[in-house]
């Protein structure tokens, strides 16, 4: 699940799933701020960039959850350090 609190109180959130093969679906998504941007994308703290998520997931060994992306700043992955 991703989820946000977004300014004035409001909340954003997304349920993927992640397949077997490899595909990544966004499966439910909730928005009470009036908006669904943030279904789907992140954003930088200071907001100098963004990424949409892509259709693909990966492993990169036990540790980390890698996600196809494309970023206003150019980078294709995203990674996510998973804790034990």
């Amino acid at each position: 699940m991703v989820d946000e609190a977004v300014a004035r109180g409001g909340y954003s959130g997304a349920i993927f799933e992640l397949g077997g093969g490899g595909e990544l679906t966004r499966r439910h998504g909730v928005e009470y701020s009036g908006s669904v941007e943030a279904l789907g994308s992140i954003q930088s703290p200071d907001g100098s960039t963004s990424c949409g998520f892509g259709s693909a997931w990966r492993s990169a060994g036990d540790r980390f959850l890698v996600i196809a992306t494309t970023c206003k700043d150019g980078l294709t992955e995203l990674r996510k350090r998973i804790a034990r």
